[in-house]
Order: structure tokens, then sequence, then C-alpha cells
């Protein structure tokens, strides 16, 4: 097993999340085994391999939905298993890769599902909340669908409110599994840049998987490659993000070329 492990140390030392030694499995197939891993605020973690490597069991787990076989995960320097569902909302929000939305609803009414882990359920919807859902459907480019029912909505816009109710909740770690799903190249880099500023500004952190190489290397700061046979490689960005790498997880060539931007860009050889 191959393990680079170099973390990014500016800024804020009290890590949002640490992993160490878990290992998770999917039914009788292992996934990530042994995997060590520390989120600080301000951190970007991409998630890359094939269909069936575990990149989406692994951020159920992180969240506490997916059991792990064995290892640690900490919260905040405390085990996740201590914390209740309401308090693992309160600071971890899980984009899901397929959305459940068969409920009806109003656009509005959905984001703000979002508030729920910091309401009373007896108590109306505060002026915080309202501001707070407005806020993610300017962001969302949603504003103008806000009284529109979600089964309306094609698939893109679906992606942006799942991503809009995980703006309300505000946590400080986001989990996202496939972000950039069904949107089109001037939502997915407005919201992966609005994320990015979040996180920036107020000492979040994000963790995402995709199957996007150039998402990834324009987005993240450390990359967690996840191979089928359960190994992986964790890292600086610059560092793991190679041809040799990308072409080992992928099992296929991959070419990396340098432009005037200041990450590389990737494509198949």
């Amino acid at each position: 097993m191959v393990q680079a492990v170099m973390m990014k140390t500016e800024g804020s030392s009290t890590p949002l999340l640490s992993v160490q030694n878990l290992c998770i499995s999917r039914g009788r197939t292992k996934l990530c085994q042994q995997l060590n891993m520390t989120i600080l605020p301000g951190q970007s973690v991409a998630i890359l391999g094939q269909n069936g490597s575990g990149k989406s069991t692994l951020l159920h787990a992180l969240q506490g939905i997916h059991a792990i076989d064995s290892g640690s995960v900490k919260l905040l320097g405390r085990e996740l298993s201590a914390w209740n569902n309401r308090e693992i909302a309160q600071h971890i929000g899980l984009l899901l890769q397929h959305s459940r939305d068969e409920m009806p609803s109003r656009v509005d009414d959905f984001a703000m599902l979002g508030r729920l882990p910091h309401s009373h359920f007896w108590k109306s919807d505060s002026p915080l909340d309202r501001s707070a859902v407005a806020q993610a459907l300017k962001d969302t480019d949603l504003t103008r669908l806000a009284t529109r029912d979600v089964e309306s909505l094609s698939g893109g816009e679906r992606q942006r409110l799942a991503i809009a109710l995980i703006l309300t909740q505000d946590p400080a770690l986001y989990l996202l599994d496939e972000p950039g799903n069904h949107l089109d190249i001037a939502h997915q880099i407005g919201l992966m840049e609005l994320l990015q500023h979040r996180i920036t500004e107020s000492g979040k952190a994000i963790m995402f998987a995709t199957h996007d190489m150039n998402l990834a290397a324009r987005f993240a700061d450390q990359i967690l490659l996840l191979n089928n046979d359960a190994s992986f490689v964790f890292g600086n960005r610059d560092d793991i993000l190679q041809e040799t790498n990308l072409s080992r997880i992928y099992g296929h060539p991959v070419k990396r070329a340098l432009t005037d931007t200041e990450y590389p860009v990737f494509f198949p050889g």
C-alpha cells in the first residue's frame, strides 16, 4: 500500500476531522484499508477513483451513515460515534450523489430543510433561517424558481437545489459526492468557487468525490486516490496528480499538460 501523506499546515492546527487506520467495506468487498488522514480548516480534499473504488462509501462513513470495520473517525477531536445525529448534522453536511426529493415541496421549502439541525421543531422559521435560504437560492441561481415545485425541476436545477440545502445547513465540513453532476460548466465552476470562498473565509473544509481530474486539480489542495484493490495514495495535489498515479488508478493512460493557469490539466492518453 502506498501512502503519501504531506499535509498543508497553514491556518488552524485543530483538525475538523481526523481518520486513523480506517477500514471500510461494502458487503464482502474491502474498500480503503488503514486510511490515515487529517482535514484542517481551509482545506479542500478531492477523492478520485474508478466506479466501485469506494468514494461514495467513504463519504458516507465519514458522516456516520455507513458502518466502519475498524479504525477511528474523530470530529473536532471526539469520536464520531459519540456525537448524536443532530450534532453531526450541525457540523457535517453530506451531498448525496443521488438526492431523494420525492416529497412534494416548493423549492424554498426544500432548501429550508437544511436549517433543521439548527432549529427546534416547535419553533417556526426564524429570520436567520429565511435569510440563509434566500442567500443559498441566490448563490445557486434559483431565486426565480423559489416557489416552483421540486418535481418540476430539471436535473441540473435539482442538483443546484441539493447544494442550496447544504449551503443553508452551513456545516463546518462539506462532504460532496459528485458535486458537478448534471451541472453546466458555468454553474459547476461558479458553485465550486463559492464553496472554495466559504472554506477560505470561514475556516470550513470540503471533501468531494469526483470523476473529473481537472475539477480536482483546480479546486483541491489535497488528493486521495482510491484503488479498486483497497489501497490508496494521499497527499498534496501537485505530488499526487501525476501521470503515473492517475494512469494506474484509472487503468488507462492519462497525460498531464501545463497551461497558463496555476493548476495542471489532464486528458486521456
